[in-house]
């Protein structure tokens, strides 16, 4: 995904997967760098859900409720928010 330059049509999304890697290897700064970078031009649930989490992995709960707020608020008729 990091190949695949932010100029590209597929470069938010590519960017989107490499931050969901990065949660997944335990990788919670560059995770909350990567989703924040994607809050903007990327405003989705599991955007904001990603972010969170990877606020939760560095215990910032404060934080992470604020970005489960806005995902709910992005899809408020999403049982899975």
């Amino acid at each position: 995904f990091e190949q695949v330059k932010s100029s590209d049509p597929r470069g938010l999304e590519a960017n989107f997967f490499t931050g969901v890697c990065q949660l997944f290897t335990n990788k919670s700064d560059d995770a909350i760098r990567t989703h924040t970078a994607l809050l903007k031009p990327m405003p989705l649930y599991e955007t904001y859900s990603n972010a969170a989490v990877a606020r939760m992995q560095k215990n910032d709960f404060a934080e992470a409720v604020k970005l489960l707020k806005l995902a709910s608020e992005a899809a408020p008729n999403d049982d899975d928010v």
